[in-house]
């Protein structure tokens, strides 16, 4: 035994190595020649130091510890989760670890995906509305009706493709047939009859408004993988009125269906619906959205929603500060669903926050003025670049919560100041790896912040584009890849609602009491399940 393990032993290491903190160490043996009893004073520090970091820890600071039921399922889920981590680890088919389009099928399948799918989650934080949910619900409706016609991508020669290779461009909606442009278009129907099945033409519909086959070489740049991603925004087309309607309701039911009661999602202030009376103005828009929003509630009471105005910050100067003021007007007419303003779009590749913050700064005087209750929502630190510098402006304008935050963990000091203003970081765990800022998501920054008592709460940003609905994947990818807990379970999905905008501290506390009586249900539910 070496000189420095006995004196820590005998609770002496900080003669050695001085301690930041004072540990309380356990009883040390009279006997330092006994080998037996050195080896219970190790275990004793060992469970002690152990013991020490588990109750500094934001699980545990929130909730202090689980009940009897809860410890139940926790070793449940933990032997599970052990044995996976384990047997995919030696076989090198550990799912977070590989291509998320590669294991989607196998995380899906996973048995203790379902009984994640079935834990209340309490909120979605980030979530983009135009890619909110899976797109097989557009191609099984939106394509099917007449009015909707594609055009189809062309070779280098600008030659059309075979329709039996076709790649669509854009799916778009005419009421009273296609205009005449140089844009050729065909009608949907047309083109899936000349498949020799509708289902063929479903599946390359639907692959194209996807990742998939587009994350497969590991030498593709972010930027490379983002403009694929920007691509898909501009093939499908959610603002025909009937066709958004049904998607609006498609993402609520979605969501709903993966126990999560309440949604907060980001479109631009600008976003126009059509049919074939016109186009109508953005307020529109919001009473549309309020208007599904009310029927969803009619049959899911406890349901509720926010919509976040963001701009794209790859437009000009003139235009952001245009569409940051017609954000203004949005709140300003419906306060109950328009919550506070973000700005999207490639971070690397878009203004700064420091460039924009005159209008940001500016648009905070606006609102007190009008007496509008402004928060931001900033997408930072959605980066790999150690340079780019969103996180210190986020933090400098009093956003409320930050988008991604993956970078973050590169900036100790402002860790530190977002876990002391209780900023809460929106992680996008399936997200952050197809869009190339990691492969493996046990390296992913979001478990060092939960640990670090930065407030976290887990989104899926679009996953309509990374090809699944809802919320669970990534949270079994969480569960998984950062090895949590029941009890940090519990914790993020409380924090999405700690974290989440309500008209009043009642509706929260309603909201958060609504969530516990469903966690314990579920609780109960699962037990009896597995026969525990």
């Amino acid at each position: 035994m070496s000189f420095l393990l006995f004196f820590f032993l005998l609770g002496s290491a900080s003669a050695i190595i001085p301690a930041r903190r004072s540990l309380a160490k356990p009883a040390v043996t009279n006997d330092p020649n006994d080998p037996n009893a050195l080896v219970q004073d190790y275990e004793a520090a060992r469970a002690a130091l152990i013991a020490r970091e588990q109750s500094i820890n934001a699980s545990s600071l929130t909730f202090g510890g689980l009940n009897s039921d809860e410890h139940k399922l926790s070793d449940y889920l933990r032997n599970k989760q052990q044995r996976y981590v384990q047997d995919t680890g030696l076989s090198g088919s550990f799912a977070p670890s590989l291509p998320w389009f590669s294991v989607r099928t196998d995380v899906l399948s996973d048995p203790l995906f379902t009984i994640i799918q079935s834990m209340p989650k309490g909120a979605a934080l980030h979530i983009h509305l135009d890619a909110g949910a899976s797109y097989d619900w557009f191609i099984q409706n939106a394509t099917y009706r007449h009015e909707c016609y594609i055009s189809v991508a062309k070779d280098p020669f600008d030659q059309p493709i075979p329709i039996s290779e076709m790649v669509p461009s854009a799916i778009r909606f005419f009421p009273s047939g296609p205009p005449h442009s140089n844009v050729t278009w065909y009608s949907a129907s047309w083109l899936r009859d000349q498949f020799v099945n509708a289902t063929t033409f479903d599946e390359i519909l639907l692959r194209s408004l996807t990742m998939e086959g587009k994350t497969t070489n590991l030498n593709t740049s972010y930027y490379e993988l983002w403009d694929s991603f920007q691509v898909i925004f501009g093939i499908v087309d959610l603002s025909y009125l009937p066709v958004f309607e049904g998607w609006v309701e498609h993402v609520f039911t979605d969501f709903i269906s993966e126990n999560v009661m309440h949604l907060e999602a980001r479109l631009s202030p600008t976003y126009c619906l059509y049919d074939e009376h016109g186009t109508y103005p953005p307020m529109f828009t919001i009473q549309t959205m309020k208007s599904v929003l009310k029927k969803t509630q009619a049959q899911h009471p406890h349901f509720s929603f926010n919509l976040i105005a963001s701009p794209m910050r790859g437009t000009s100067k003139t235009q952001i500060d245009e569409e940051l003021h017609l954000a203004l007007d949005l709140m300003e007419a419906y306060p109950d669903i328009v919550c506070g303003v973000d700005l999207v779009g490639a971070e690397d590749q878009g203004y700064s926050l420091e460039y924009l913050s005159p209008l940001l700064i500016n648009l905070t005087h606006e609102a007190r003025e009008r007496h509008l209750d402004l928060k931001f929502f900033f997408h930072a630190g959605e980066t790999n670049l150690a340079g780019q510098q969103n996180l210190f402006d986020a933090l400098l304008l009093n956003t409320t919560r930050i988008g991604h935050g993956f970078a973050l963990e590169s900036h100790p000091y402002l860790l530190e100041q977002y876990a002391l203003h209780s900023i809460a970081v929106e992680l996008c765990p399936i997200s952050n790896q197809v869009l190339n800022l990691l492969t493996n998501l046990q390296n992913h920054p979001g478990l060092k912040f939960l640990r670090r008592n930065v407030p976290v709460v887990i989104s899926s940003d679009d996953p309509g584009i990374f090809g699944y609905s809802g919320i669970s994947p990534d949270w079994w990818v969480a569960f998984m890849a950062w090895e949590l807990t029941l009890l940090d379970m519990k914790t993020l999905a409380y924090n999405s609602l700690l974290y989440s905008v309500w008209g009043s501290e009642g509706e929260r506390q309603q909201a958060t009491q609504y969530w516990l009586s469903a966690w314990d249900t579920f609780i109960h539910n699962t037990l009896r399940e597995l026969g525990l």
